[in-house]
């Protein structure tokens, strides 16, 4: 395992890596009843009850803007989704199969 102190003064995307070697394109977090994904330009939140945000990182460091619903921002919305889904069923692990019969 990794220490805090090995990272300190890192890019995440520099330290981390997938399986395969290659540096991860997105961070995930979660906590009681949400999930956030965090890329290079995007931080997307989505609330177990469906409310979601999306802050422009370059535009706005410190994430005061929610731009979810700007008509600009639509597409790096989809792509937030998308990586949100595939990270998450990328980590399941699901049980082994046993047949009844």
């Amino acid at each position: 395992h990794s220490s805090a102190a090995e990272f300190a003064g890192r890019q995440p995307g520099r330290c981390c890596h997938d399986r395969r070697g290659s540096p991860k394109q997105a961070a995930l977090t979660e906590g009681d009843g949400w999930k956030c994904l965090r890329n290079r330009d995007y931080r997307y939140l989505i609330h177990s009850d469906g409310r979601e945000c999306l802050w422009h990182i370059e535009s706005d460091p410190g994430e005061y803007a929610d731009v979810v619903d700007e008509p600009a921002h639509q597409s790096a919305l989809a792509r937030c989704r998308r990586q949100l889904l595939a990270r998450l069923l990328q980590m399941e692990r699901p049980l082994a199969r046993t047949w009844a019969y």
